[in-house]
């Protein structure tokens, strides 16, 4: 059991190390369009689903991009023995459950990255995305 938390803790240090680089690349290299959907900012709200590569039965579901002031919800598939982590451009968020409201008055114009962590009996899943906010 304690060699299987260990692995589990490494892999999880691990995805967000990654996360974190992806975060950095972007900035410093630019982001060519607007988020996960491919939205470049002033288009239509349009709903996106994405699975997770890991296991394509997790999937994320937000809208892209959103209006500055308006709330961005963010849903992971839900259930109750699932562990959630998410992160907001780097910062773990307290919401620790299958689906994290966002406010977005407080975020830059431009495009915002995340990571979904999902846990399931000890193996951990992510997927990063990304959504713009506009003016």
């Amino acid at each position: 059991m304690k060699t299987k938390i260990l692995r589990t803790g490494n892999r999880l240090k691990k995805i967000i190390s990654c996360f974190l680089f992806s975060i950095l690349v972007l900035a410093l290299t630019g982001c060519p369009g607007g988020g996960s959907s491919g939205n470049n900012g002033g288009g239509a709200n349009v709903t996106v689903s994405f699975a997770f590569e890991e296991n394509s039965s997790l999937t994320l579901t937000y809208t892209d991009p959103v209006t500055k002031g308006t709330a961005q919800t963010i849903t992971a598939t839900a259930n109750p023995s699932y562990t959630y982590a998410w992160y907001l451009n780097g910062v773990l968020q307290s919401e620790e459950t299958s689906t994290i409201t966002i406010a977005t008055a407080g975020l830059v114009t431009g495009i915002q990255y995340g990571l979904a962590i999902i846990t399931i009996d000890g193996s951990v899943y992510s997927k990063e995305f990304s959504f713009w906010v506009d003016d």
